[in-house]
């Protein structure tokens, strides 16, 4: 049983349903996930400020 929130160093894996939302997505390239890319903000401890 995994933990609720990620961990240093662990892999996390994200799945969208692309049927959902505003659909802009759906079958993207017949449905070829490898070219989607997503951006995270997060604000670490090595992070120089809030906006960083």
């Amino acid at each position: 049983m995994g933990s609720e929130f990620p961990i240093d160093n662990s892999t996390i894996t994200a799945t969208v349903d692309c049927n959902k939302g505003n659909r802009g997505l759906f079958n993207f390239e017949g449905g070829n996930s490898n070219n989607v890319y997503v951006h995270v903000g997060v604000i670490t401890n090595l992070s120089s400020g809030l906006a960083d």
